[in-house]
């Protein structure tokens, strides 16, 4: 059996079972398809290996009736890492918040090689980056179409590492409206809030209070986009105050919304990062 003939059976092995699996499971509500391809050529013989993950509220992290477990391949191989399982179906709870989907991959060659991603039925909300461990990049992922992704392998021992990719999602937090009456609600006469970059101090901003109510404050901060950048509490005594908070996110040049909600009422500020 040749090289060629043998790749084509293990694929068809894989995919087979799955679009039986897709098309008796119609309520599945997303999908993302990754392949390893030798070339941009069309062609199954250009195809090396291929994994998809299944994202639907009926399945768990758990082994099921709606995972496969990888077959290897002669040459290169390709499979999704679920919890020290190899697997090349991966059904898993719908995204909701975080989720990182683990790619394996070994019995490489010193070549160029793609990674082809197709995503089906995702959430608008939902965004997702290809993280690529050896070069320190992450590339963004269309869930909606078809992504492509080159790289090399060389004789650094670096760039074959099995676990030299992995894909990261996130549900996106999208700024929330804010009525003009509950904004002015929460100035008294004299009181004041003013918001401003704080750059002695690497991602910060600084809050002067004055006259505002006692109690917890909670902060957001959002970019140009509607993508929640930081979330946290203040606790205000109600005297003036000069307050920082820092984010854990790189804030980057732009403008920004900030956010400052006590009980039912919230204040809404633009920010300018130079």
């Amino acid at each position: 059996m040749n090289r060629s003939f043998l790749k084509a059976f293990l694929l068809l092995l894989l995919f087979v079972p799955f679009h039986f699996f897709a098309g008796a499971q119609s309520q599945i509500r997303s999908m993302l398809s990754v392949q390893l391809l030798l070339n941009t050529n069309e062609g199954s013989e250009n195809t090396a290996d291929g994994a998809v993950a299944l994202f639907d509220d009926r399945f768990s992290y758990l082994i099921g009736d709606e995972d496969s477990y990888k077959f290897t391949n002669p040459d290169e191989n390709l499979a999704i890492n679920c919890r020290g399982t190899l697997l090349s179906i991966d059904g898993r709870p719908g995204i909701h918040g975080r989720d990182t989907l683990l790619l394996k991959m070994w019995t490489f060659r010193q070549k160029s090689y793609y990674l082809q991603l197709t995503g089906s039925n995702f959430n608008t909300g939902i965004n997702a980056v290809i993280k690529d461990n050896y070069l320190n990049t992450q590339t963004s992922v269309d869930l909606s179409s078809v992504t492509l992704l080159h790289f090399d392998i060389t004789t650094d021992h670096a760039s074959f590492a099995s676990d030299r990719f992995s894909i990261l999602f996130k549900t996106k937090r999208t700024l929330p409206s804010v009525s003009a009456s509950k904004i002015n609600s929460a100035f008294k006469e004299n009181s004041s809030l003013a918001v401003f970059p704080d750059y002695s101090i690497s991602n910060a901003i600084s809050l002067r209070m004055s006259k505002m109510k006692k109690g917890k404050y909670m902060v957001s901060l959002y970019n140009n986009q509607g993508e929640m950048i930081y979330s946290g509490f203040i606790n205000h005594n109600g005297d003036n105050a000069l307050k920082t908070i820092v984010s854990e996110r790189r804030i980057r040049r732009g403008t920004y919304t900030f956010m400052l909600t006590y009980k039912d009422v919230t204040i809404k500020k633009s920010l300018v990062f130079e």
